[in-house]
């Protein structure tokens, strides 16, 4: 039809009136592109939109892993301490036996965090997590993930620095296992050490040290990244 009309035109030789129909399918086309760029717009925000709510999933389930790791982790890392003052005094105060037997008891049981980061890669593989156009959401995350990197690399020099502690320690503790099993079938640890014996050792006050240290400086790097994922999860729930 417009094509009629337009040849029609053309041997009328009505210039205004074709130039009126290419504006016609001019117009028509530039309206066409832009109706199928906003669908594709709006396609893509929902992809990304869907994928942030699996990120904040995700990254709920990480903070309630860190919180009950660190919680173990900083309790561990007072009972260390208690031992420690208790070696540099030469005497355990009433209430602390059983601190110094659950030190040695778990000095080897810092919990690590294995990460779930499978939403955060899928959306960096598919260009959407480049498409989140708040600049803070995005930074908060990336550091995030950057951080979990850094707990991981961290938790391999730490489990290498107890070992070397474990060595001095198995010098000076009697390690051992309840006779029997709970309902699990799983033998308990026991401990015992005698601190009026050893506590001029300073090698056992350094391997004792050390274990506290470990506990603290996971403790800290967790804090971290903990106050990040509350950050990114209000951010989130902005969205």
């Amino acid at each position: 039809m417009i094509l009629r009309r337009f040849s029609q035109h053309l041997k009328e030789q009505d210039w205004f009136a074709v130039g009126l129909e290419l504006c016609v399918v001019i117009v028509g086309i530039f309206l066409g592109m832009q109706v199928s760029d906003w669908n594709d717009d709006r396609k893509q925000r929902e992809i990304r939109q869907g994928m942030l709510s699996a990120l904040k999933a995700e990254l709920q389930s990480s903070k309630t892993a860190f919180q009950s790791a660190l919680e173990w982790n900083m309790t561990n890392r007072d009972r260390a301490i208690t031992t420690l003052n208790a070696l540099k005094r030469c005497e355990a105060l009433p209430g602390e036996e059983q601190d110094i037997v659950e030190t040695f008891k778990n000095y080897q049981s810092i919990l690590s965090i294995s990460i779930n980061r499978a939403s955060f890669d899928e959306m960096t593989a598919s260009g959407q997590f480049a498409a989140i156009e708040d600049r803070l959401l995005k930074n908060t995350i990336s550091e995030i993930y950057f951080r979990f990197d850094q707990l991981e690399q961290f938790q391999v020099y730490m489990r290498r620095d107890l070992t070397t502690a474990s060595r001095i320690i198995w010098e000076y503790v009697d390690l051992g296992f309840e006779d029997e099993a709970n309902e699990d079938g799983w033998l308990a640890v026991t401990a015992s050490v005698n601190l009026l014996d050893h506590c001029g050792e300073r090698a056992f006050r350094n391997a004792v040290w050390e274990v506290a240290d470990s506990y603290q400086d996971w403790s800290l790097v967790a804090l971290r990244v903990l106050e990040s994922v509350d950050l990114a999860i209000e951010l989130l729930d902005q969205q």
